[in-house]
């Protein structure tokens, strides 16, 4: 394997990135390798076939096209330049094996769309449209030539025919093995560059995890030292609101990189709704208090029924991440309704609430985590723009669903609001 990742590395282009530039090098080489098997294979089976030998220099010309290609390759850094001519050749040799052995019947005539295939993986849209029309217009050639019957050289001799029949299926065997060989390749390239980057960002994580959180609780505890001892209140909140939501966001991260990786252990168990939804109103009380919110829980399902979840995630995650926006989208004097109840032996929970709404541009990406949805709050409250993507996650993790539907506010007067509707499994 490593002398295998020396050849590629020594033909390998310094034009592209080092990922790119493996898969091309690994691409270019299997093509030659495999036409220089074709050609030699064939070469031999044509040995002591006489009538065969006319096709012996086009099987010399390609073993010598495929040997110079890769340092053709490697000199001149042009990888469609070297993959056009190695089709260019492959198209002529196989229009002049047609032409010498019965036009449009002739064993070799499904090989004009090689270049075809091999455009397709080497090239964009572009160049393939360019080879498929070539060798469009080569077909219509043969075509015309039989339908008005032009003359082109005929083999009648039955072995010579066999003779190219089993040319033209072997080759098309090694040619299939080296179409898989090239969609593996890139496949296992892929995959592992993914696995590399995920590994090279879960370190990254873990150490500015480490390297943010420690002075980052020391500015928490000196941040409450000072106000507890200044006049500057406002300053001191200030600080430490920032800091809080730095810590938020590292917290968010880590976990939402311990769920992408699996590296959190997390088992679903039968779970008591009544209690985690009692449990809210005593976790929102300072900032309903503060915005005046009244807070409505309609639980009608009874306390023997309980959801298959995972305790902490749903209540600290999933809940508590529902309410807080619910709580921040919502104007003074707002209302906000959470109404627990059963449905075909499902535990459906709506978290309504009577807030600015979410524009509908927004909610295709809300649980995303790679678009920026966060919004400040109606008192400027400020959030990470994680908080909904982890939902969904956990969501999915518990095999339940979570749909929202939203009004934007137009005037203080219209129904406005967000209703966030899950969806749980009974245990």
């Amino acid at each position: 394997m490593n002398f295998l990742k020396a050849i590629v590395h020594n033909f390998m282009s310094n034009r592209d990135t080092y990922h790119k530039s493996f898969d091309k090098t690994c691409i270019v080489l299997i093509i030659c390798f495999t036409v220089l098997l074709q050609s030699g294979i064939s070469l031999l089976l044509s040995v002591g076939e006489d009538k065969l030998m006319m096709l012996k220099f086009f099987y010399l010309t390609n073993i010598a096209v495929c040997l110079l290609s890769p340092f053709l390759y490697k000199f001149t850094q042009g990888y469609k330049l070297v993959g056009n001519l190695i089709l260019s050749y492959s198209l002529a040799a196989i229009t002049y094996c047609v032409i010498h052995s019965n036009g449009i019947n002739s064993p070799l005539i499904f090989w004009l769309m090689a270049p075809v295939v091999l455009s397709a993986i080497l090239f964009r849209f572009k160049i393939v449209i360019f080879w498929s029309t070539l060798s469009l217009v080569i077909f219509t050639y043969f075509l015309y030539q039989e339908i008005f019957s032009k003359s082109l050289d005929s083999i009648s001799d039955l072995n010579i025919l066999q003779g190219l029949q089993r040319h033209a299926f072997l080759q098309l065997f090694i040619f299939i093995l080296a179409l898989v060989l090239i969609l593996l390749t890139k496949t296992h390239n892929r995959i592992k560059w993914l696995n590399d980057g995920n590994e090279q960002v879960g370190s990254l994580i873990q150490i500015l995890s480490h390297d943010i959180i420690n002075p980052l609780n020391l500015i928490l505890g000196f941040g409450e030292l000072i106000k507890e001892d200044t006049q500057e209140k406002e300053l001191a909140d200030g600080i430490l609101r920032a800091a809080h939501q730095i810590k938020e966001i590292i917290n968010h991260v880590k976990e939402m990189q311990a769920l992408e990786t699996g590296k959190k252990n997390f088992t679903l168990i039968p779970i008591n709704l009544t209690s985690a939804l009692e449990n809210i109103s005593f976790v929102f009380k300072d900032k309903i208090e503060q915005k005046s919110i009244n807070l409505i829980v309609k639980n009608e399902i009874s306390k023997d029924t309980k959801v298959l979840a995972e305790p902490v995630s749903f209540s600290h995650q999933v809940l508590n991440n529902l309410v807080s926006n619910a709580i921040k989208f919502t104007p003074e004097n707002g209302e906000i309704i959470i109404h627990a109840y059963l449905k075909s032996k499902q535990v459906h929970i709506n978290i309504q609430d009577t807030g600015i709404g979410i524009p509908e541009n927004l909610i295709s990406s809300l649980f995303r985590f790679d678009t920026v949805t966060s919004r400040n709050g109606t008192n400027g409250e400020r959030g990470t723009g994680f908080g909904l993507p982890l939902v969904k996650k956990y969501i999915e993790l518990y095999k339940g669903e979570i749909h929202v539907e939203s009004i934007v506010s137009v005037n203080s007067s219209d129904v406005h609001g967000t209703n966030f509707h899950l969806v749980l499994n009974c245990a």
